[in-house]
């Protein structure tokens, strides 16, 4: 015969571990989107044809004298 009590323990174990590891799995779906979201920031960023993407730390957009 096995130990109620520790068969409970190791429930609460694998109670944990499920908990963990559906955790890990959305922590790194959500690392993935926002790894994409900065892949299309970036390539916005870069666009020749964005005139905010060189601005050399000047605050707002450029040609305002």
């Amino acid at each position: 015969m096995c130990n109620p009590k520790q068969y409970s323990q190791q429930l609460d174990l694998y109670n944990q571990y499920s908990q963990l590891s559906c955790q890990i799995v959305m922590g790194s779906q959500m690392i993935e989107s926002l790894q994409r979201k900065g892949s299309l920031y970036n390539l916005v960023q870069n666009h020749p044809q964005n005139k905010y993407s060189k601005l050399n730390n000047s605050s707002g957009p450029p040609n305002q004298n």
